[in-house]
């Protein structure tokens, strides 16, 4: 007796792990609060940077410097 090839009545799903939302998705997992504080940080030395600068180079041009000795 021949019988007919039926299709599989089930069928298989495909279940994707995802990580959870948010920003710990890296290597190194860590709370937001950490990232805020590392920007926080990084932002005041670029302007301490830029205000020492800026006085250190107002003092070097603050007067007539003196001709060099022959």
């Amino acid at each position: 007796m021949l019988t007919t090839a039926r299709p599989m009545l089930t069928l298989q799903q495909v279940i994707y792990e995802r990580p959870p939302e948010g920003l710990a998705r890296g290597r190194v997992p860590v709370p937001w609060w950490v990232i805020v504080i590392v920007a926080s940080v990084v932002v005041l030395a670029a302007v301490v940077f830029l205000v020492v600068r800026a006085v250190a180079g107002r003092r070097l041009s603050k007067g007539p410097s003196k001709p060099p000795s022959p």
